[in-house]
């Protein structure tokens, strides 16, 4: 079922990047030059719905790179957590970073 979902999403995407492409393909001047619009320094001529998916393309990088950065403390700490588990079962206990040592002594006192 859920193949079946997946290749029609996947169709239907497809159907609407071909009609955007079509819609789209009169040229068009990309520039980074804001001073000199006239001449600019750099321009490139190309259709536009090729200026349109390489912008798409360079927000889901920038979005990717930015959410990989995000998670690097936490990739972190799940690394030093897993060592010190590794040590822990080698038998030299040592408590991971940001964790708190184990207590002998039970939470609940004992009834007498």
């Amino acid at each position: 079922m859920t193949r079946i979902i997946s290749f029609i999403l996947i169709t239907l995407a497809f159907i609407c990047i071909v009609i955007i492409a079509v819609a789209n393909r009169e040229s068009v001047i990309f520039s980074l030059d804001p001073f000199n619009p006239d001449t600019p320094t750099f321009a490139v001529k190309a259709p536009l719905f090729l200026v349109f998916f390489a912008a798409i393309g360079f927000g889901i990088l920038a979005g990717g790179i930015a959410a990989w950065l995000g998670t690097g403390p936490t990739r972190r700490l799940a690394r030093q957590r897993g060592r010190a588990l590794l040590e822990e079962g080698r038998g030299t206990s040592k408590p991971a970073p940001g964790t708190q040592a184990p207590s002998s002594a039970p939470d609940h006192p004992s009834i007498p």
